[in-house]
């Protein structure tokens, strides 16, 4: 592996990582669902204590935040289906199958069929690149990694040059 892009934690003896971006979660809810009204929503609420779930898969980093989230907020959730993507979770929310907890941005095509509710507190994803730890990246990855970091920074107002000390040193003796 180069580089990926994930969401879930890591062992830093393993993967070396540098965040690229955040996002809230939202419970998304198939239009006219009396949730559908709120502004926002607590995972605690009993609201949503007796409602079917339908879920992203479970050996996904995504997932496991969520269950993790539900059970400090004593919300034991009644999955009835898990998606293997997010598209069919999408669909499956548009048809009522049941409600669900996920990044705003997998309801986007689906939006005339489902409405989002902000989760207060806010549950943050984290996304980031990842690059074995053990070795330094390739040069392509290294590159891909510099573009992400000045991008990061310039959205930040920052110089591109800080020593963050997330993003790995190039390779030596590699052009980029």
């Amino acid at each position: 592996m180069d580089i990926a892009f994930i969401d879930g934690p890591t062992d830093p003896t393993v993967l070396t990582r540098v965040e690229i971006g955040h996002d809230d979660l939202i419970l998304a809810v198939p239009q006219g669902d009396p949730l559908a009204r709120r502004a926002s929503i607590e995972l605690a609420d009993p609201a949503l204590r007796e409602r079917d779930f339908v879920d992203y898969r479970a050996d996904s980093g995504l997932h496991a935040q969520i269950d993790v989230a539900c059970a400090a907020a004593g919300l034991a959730r009644r999955t009835v289906c898990e998606a293997q993507n997010m598209q069919y979770l999408a669909e499956l929310l548009q048809h009522g199958l049941g409600i669900s907890v996920l990044p705003p941005m997998s309801v986007r095509a689906v939006t005339a069929q489902v409405s989002t509710v902000r989760i207060t507190p806010p549950l943050r994803r984290d996304i980031c690149a990842v690059t074995a730890a053990r070795r330094p990246p390739t040069g392509a990855a290294q590159a891909l990694l510099d573009i992400l970091e000045a991008d990061i920074s310039s959205r930040r107002g920052q110089s591109t040059n800080r020593p963050s000390g997330k993003t790995p040193p190039a390779r030596p003796g590699r052009q980029r």
